[in-house]
């Protein structure tokens, strides 16, 4: 799914737990224009594994024909291309590089 730059998006951070992490997303309406991220502490715990795990927990209650955006915050700062193939792999729409990184990283 590509992002509409024209929308406004509501995105919701997960960083804590993975059980608190399915408890929020049980909560949220089945809505395109929500934003799940995976946040750093709840990668850095479980693995970008993560990912999939969120997105399987929000199939679960809205079906397989509904997706979730998820967004990995993985504050990469080299190796931007190994970790996005990574993210990407395990289902994430977007990867969050931290602003210092240089062009190569992002590149």
């Amino acid at each position: 799914m590509i992002l509409n730059d024209r929308q406004k998006y509501l995105q919701v951070a997960l960083n804590r737990t993975l059980g608190e992490a399915y408890r929020v997303v049980a909560t949220l309406p089945n809505n395109p224009r929500i934003i799940v991220e995976a946040g750093t502490p709840l990668i850095k715990r479980y693995g970008i594994g993560v990912v999939g795990n969120l997105k399987s927990a929000w199939r679960a209650r809205w079906g397989w024909g509904s997706d979730l955006y998820v967004v990995a915050d993985l504050k990469t700062m080299d190796r931007g291309l190994t970790e996005v193939a990574m993210a990407n792999e395990a289902g994430a729409g977007a990867v969050v590089a931290l602003g210092q990184a240089p062009v190569e990283t992002v590149g």
